[in-house]
């Protein structure tokens, strides 16, 4: 198994023990904050109603937290939040991010135009050596005649 999946089966089991934790921690603060004196409308009078309210907001918030975290991992994020409710993203544009292959694609592109490139410069240097031969044979002939 690659490290990248087994990274992956981690970070599943992570993120659920950790919503796990979220609920746990929501139950824990909704049954040990005390209650006030005068309930709000909503929890009509009941205590215990009162209690599951707050249990529920509190996981809420813990859970949209790990959520949060969750996405950061993988490079993603909130990127809308309105009346339809929260929708999840992409931060990094991963268009602009090459796969192996498209990456092997312009590595061997490269390796043919650097080949090519030495190549050229191989015949032009070869053209060179021969045309200073040429000049050097001129030059002789120039000098041995009086």
């Amino acid at each position: 198994m690659s490290p990248r999946r087994n990274a992956k089966g981690w970070f599943k089991h992570g993120l659920a023990a950790a919503v796990f934790l979220v609920a746990v921690g929501a139950i824990v603060l909704g049954l040990t904050v005390p209650a006030p004196e005068k309930l709000p409308g909503l929890a009509q009078g009941s205590t215990a109603l009162w209690r599951v309210e707050i249990i529920g907001f509190a996981f809420g918030i813990f859970y949209l937290v790990v959520a949060a975290i969750a996405l950061a991992v993988e490079g993603r994020g909130f990127i809308e939040v309105g009346p339809s409710g929260v929708k999840a993203g992409d931060l990094i544009q991963k268009k602009h991010q090459l796969g192996l292959e498209e990456q092997a694609e312009i590595l061997n592109a490269v390796r043919r135009a650097v080949w090519v490139n030495a190549a050229l410069q191989r015949a032009a240097v070869q053209q060179q050596g021969e045309e200073l031969k040429d000049l050097r044979d001129r030059l002789d002939q120039l000098e041995e005649k009086p």
